[in-house]
Protein backbone atom coordinates (compact mmCIF):
# COMPACT_ATOMS: atom_id res chain seq x y z
CA UNK A 1 0.00 0.00 0.00
CA UNK A 2 0.88 3.13 -0.68
CA UNK A 3 2.06 5.76 1.83
CA UNK A 4 0.47 9.29 2.17
CA UNK A 5 3.99 11.02 0.71
CA UNK A 6 3.99 8.50 -1.92
CA UNK A 7 -0.18 9.31 -2.79
CA UNK A 8 0.81 13.06 -2.79
CA UNK A 9 3.61 12.84 -4.89
CA UNK A 10 1.98 10.91 -7.21
CA UNK A 11 -1.17 13.17 -7.28
CA UNK A 12 1.42 16.04 -7.89
CA UNK A 13 2.85 14.16 -10.63
CA UNK A 14 -0.65 13.67 -12.23
CA UNK A 15 -1.49 17.53 -12.06
CA UNK A 16 1.47 18.80 -13.19
CA UNK A 17 1.33 16.57 -16.41
CA UNK A 18 -1.92 17.94 -16.99
CA UNK A 19 -0.70 21.13 -17.12
CA UNK A 20 2.67 20.31 -19.03
CA UNK A 21 -0.29 18.95 -21.66
CA UNK A 22 -1.96 21.95 -21.47
CA UNK A 23 0.68 24.27 -21.79
CA UNK A 24 2.32 22.31 -25.12
CA UNK A 25 -1.38 23.12 -26.76
CA UNK A 26 -1.67 26.65 -25.09
CA UNK A 27 1.65 27.55 -27.19
CA UNK A 28 1.52 25.18 -30.37
CA UNK A 29 -1.79 26.99 -30.77
CA UNK A 30 -0.07 30.11 -30.26
CA UNK A 31 2.65 29.84 -32.81
CA UNK A 32 0.01 29.22 -35.31
CA UNK A 33 -1.57 32.56 -34.58
CA UNK A 34 -4.56 31.85 -32.33
CA UNK A 35 -4.88 32.38 -28.99
CA UNK A 36 -5.91 29.76 -25.53
CA UNK A 37 -6.22 30.14 -22.04
CA UNK A 38 -6.30 27.29 -19.14
CA UNK A 39 -10.40 28.16 -19.33
CA UNK A 40 -10.64 26.86 -22.73
CA UNK A 41 -9.72 23.24 -21.26
CA UNK A 42 -12.17 20.88 -19.47
CA UNK A 43 -10.52 18.03 -17.60
CA UNK A 44 -12.91 14.49 -16.51
CA UNK A 45 -15.77 16.29 -17.53
CA UNK A 46 -15.45 18.91 -15.32
CA UNK A 47 -15.81 16.70 -12.35
CA UNK A 48 -12.37 17.20 -9.51
CA UNK A 49 -10.12 14.56 -8.99
CA UNK A 50 -10.45 12.18 -5.53
CA UNK A 51 -7.06 12.99 -4.23
CA UNK A 52 -5.07 9.59 -3.96
CA UNK A 53 -7.04 8.47 -6.63
CA UNK A 54 -6.26 9.78 -10.31
CA UNK A 55 -8.25 7.73 -12.76
CA UNK A 56 -7.06 5.00 -15.20
CA UNK A 57 -7.83 6.98 -18.01
CA UNK A 58 -8.91 10.93 -18.54
CA UNK A 59 -10.90 12.77 -21.05
CA UNK A 60 -9.54 16.30 -22.38
CA UNK A 61 -11.88 18.57 -23.86
CA UNK A 62 -10.53 21.94 -25.61
CA UNK A 63 -13.38 24.28 -25.75
CA UNK A 64 -13.01 27.08 -27.97
CA UNK A 65 -16.28 29.12 -29.02
CA UNK A 66 -17.75 28.89 -32.23
CA UNK A 67 -15.55 25.68 -33.29
CA UNK A 68 -16.78 21.90 -31.92
CA UNK A 69 -14.38 20.75 -28.84
CA UNK A 70 -11.42 18.66 -29.84
CA UNK A 71 -11.53 16.10 -27.29
CA UNK A 72 -8.87 13.25 -26.03
CA UNK A 73 -8.13 10.57 -24.05
CA UNK A 74 -4.78 10.20 -22.06
CA UNK A 75 -3.99 7.41 -19.82
CA UNK A 76 -2.87 7.94 -16.24
CA UNK A 77 0.68 6.68 -17.17
CA UNK A 78 0.94 9.21 -20.08
CA UNK A 79 -0.39 11.71 -17.82
CA UNK A 80 1.99 10.84 -14.66
CA UNK A 81 5.07 10.41 -17.12
CA UNK A 82 4.46 13.82 -18.66
CA UNK A 83 4.98 15.38 -15.49
CA UNK A 84 7.86 17.45 -15.57
CA UNK A 85 8.28 17.60 -19.55
CA UNK A 86 6.50 16.14 -23.04
CA UNK A 87 9.06 13.51 -23.83
CA UNK A 88 6.50 10.65 -25.05
CA UNK A 89 5.94 10.47 -28.16
CA UNK A 90 2.65 9.10 -28.14
CA UNK A 91 1.83 12.15 -26.30
CA UNK A 92 3.41 14.45 -27.84
CA UNK A 93 1.63 13.19 -31.35
CA UNK A 94 -1.71 13.48 -29.67
CA UNK A 95 -0.80 17.02 -28.53
CA UNK A 96 0.44 17.73 -32.15
CA UNK A 97 -2.94 16.57 -33.49
CA UNK A 98 -4.90 18.62 -31.12
CA UNK A 99 -3.05 21.87 -32.37
CA UNK A 100 -3.42 21.11 -36.21
CA UNK A 101 -7.28 20.60 -35.12
CA UNK A 102 -7.52 23.79 -33.26
CA UNK A 103 -5.13 25.58 -35.57
CA UNK A 104 -6.73 25.05 -39.00
CA UNK A 105 -9.53 27.47 -40.43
Amino acid sequence: METKTELDRRDAQYRDGLQVIERAIIAGVAEGGGQLGTHNFRWNHGIAFVPGHPPSAVLLEVLVPGRPAVEETFSREEVEDTWNRLDRFDVRSRVERIIEQLTKP
